[in-house]
């Protein structure tokens, strides 16, 4: 009976939706990311607070990451090359954006307390 409870909570807990896993991950991803950068180092350069940024973050990095990777397992093989440059590359960008967020919050003046 024990066996049955456990097997139906683990059935309950896997996502009907392939990709759901995913969109999670990639929002709670998201979400540390804004967090981490209205809170990023004013001090060094915008690539260096970027890193801590991402630093700060690596946990839901490694989700996200977990979630791709597990996804990209039912690619078919000859697809899945392109498929992970692409992933990457995404990536790769994404701190590229968080540079240029934290940029932007530095240059725009801070909004006096109420």
């Amino acid at each position: 009976m024990i066996l049955v409870a456990l097997m139906l909570s683990v059935a309950h807990a896997a996502p009907a939706d392939p990709g759901a896993a995913i969109r999670t991950s990639a929002i709670a991803y998201s979400n540390c990311i804004k967090a981490k950068v209205g809170a990023a180092p004013k001090s060094g350069t915008p690539e260096s607070a970027a890193d801590t940024v991402l630093a700060a973050c690596a946990a839901e990095d490694t989700k996200l990451r977990a979630a791709v990777d597990a996804q990209l397992a039912v690619v078919p093989a000859a697809q899945r090359a392109e498929a992970r440059k692409q992933v990457d590359e995404g990536l790769a960008e994404g701190r590229a954006s968080i540079v240029d967020a934290i940029r932007q919050s530095r240059a725009s003046p801070a909004t006096p307390a109420r």
